[in-house]
């Protein structure tokens, strides 16, 4: 636990491996799945530059938004990939997300079990 605290005060990602095993939608967390139910649901991103997030003294951090199914694209080609999918609940966009019993029932799960980062593979 100390060491998860260290890496959460210093904003660093942390992969939790075996979280989601005993939870039973763990079948629907496929990148197959999700470019089914969420390809052409248009999702917040913030913009990179060789892996940097690009950030404007006047603007701040520079945010759009990118079709699911073309990020899925370009992550599983192998191709450099220009942004980070940020939280709908973090973005402009937040007032447009519309989930369905199943994602509020998944998200509630995630909160519940304070999972912020998992890992697709």
């Amino acid at each position: 636990m100390a060491t998860f605290a260290i890496l959460r005060r210093a904003h660093r990602p942390v992969l939790l491996d075996g979280l989601l095993e005993d939870w039973p939608r763990r079948g629907d967390l496929t990148l197959a799945r999700l470019r089914e139910r969420f390809a052409d649901r248009r999702v917040p991103t913030m913009l990179t530059n060789s892996g940097m997030v690009k950030w404007d003294i006047d603007r701040g951090l520079a945010l759009g938004t990118v079709r699911f199914g073309d990020y899925l694209d370009r992550v599983t080609s192998g191709e450099a990939v220009d942004s980070y999918l940020v939280s709908p609940l973090d973005s402009a966009s937040r007032t447009e997300v519309e989930l369905s019993e199943e994602q509020e029932a998944w998200l509630e799960w995630m909160t519940s079990h304070q999972v912020q980062h998992i890992r697709i593979g």
